[in-house]
């Protein structure tokens, strides 16, 4: 009896050795590479194929890095699915080609709702300038979530004819639109006053005047304008 259980305590310490030697190899085995340090033709086959949206995510990570324009079609495709096209547009939008912004405007006629709402605030991220004519008819949206996520986006691009859709917006949609356009309008005064601290004054005035978009006033009334405390530099 003493023989047999020496016999199984030998072979339980056997097995339990070549279990931690089993372990010891699987921690020590060199990882398999992450998906998004995979190269940009690895990463644009994963987008395009079957696999998970866990890989599909990753893979967008890795383009948002390294993409090139070679990736904008696949990227491009993914814009339309409500599923994806967050995760696309993540990659999209700090690349440097023109053709990333292409596909985002071009991707505006072929959304709605939260997919469009998402890729006009890409658009305004990239400050876009050649988004500004498709971003305007947008302000007029029956979806109130585009309507002002194409606001922020005018506000953020800051040229002169977001500034004028801005405008005529907050006095065209007073009670829908007119908090939205005054608040791309301050951002676009605040980014103005980075190189123009006058042009940026004089926009800030024209917030505040009577029916401004940021005016205490109710729209349209005759009341007088609020004192503002901003003052134009003397010269």
């Amino acid at each position: 009896m003493k023989f047999t259980c020496e016999v199984i305590s030998v072979a339980a310490l056997a097995a339990a050795l070549a279990l931690c030697t089993f372990a010891l190899a699987q921690n020590t085995a060199p990882a398999a590479p992450a998906i998004e340090d995979a190269d940009e033709p690895t990463l644009i086959g994963i987008i395009q194929g079957d696999g998970p949206y866990v890989d599909k995510l990753k893979a967008c990570r890795g383009l948002r890095i390294r993409g090139t324009a070679a990736a904008v079609p696949a990227l491009a495709a993914m814009l339309p699915n409500p599923e994806l096209s967050h995760i696309a547009r993540y990659a999209l939008e700090p690349m440097p080609c023109p053709q990333a912004g292409k596909a985002l405007r071009d991707a505006v006629a072929k959304t709605a709702g939260k997919s469009k709402a998402g890729i006009a605030a890409s658009l305004g991220v990239r400050r876009d300038p050649d988004a500004v004519p498709v971003l305007t008819p947008l302000l007029n949206d029956a979806d109130a979530e585009v309507a002002q996520a194409a606001a922020a986006a005018l506000g953020r691009i800051a040229m002169p004819a977001a500034v004028n859709a801005l405008f005529k917006c907050a006095d065209n949609r007073p009670e829908e639109m007119r908090p939205a356009a005054g608040e791309a309008l301050l951002a676009t005064a605040a980014r103005i006053a980075e190189s123009d601290p006058a042009a940026a004054i004089d926009l800030y005035e024209k917030l505040q005047a009577p029916n401004g978009p940021c005016s205490s006033a109710p729209a349209h009334s005759t009341a007088s304008p609020p004192h503002s405390p901003l003052k134009r530099p003397s010269v």
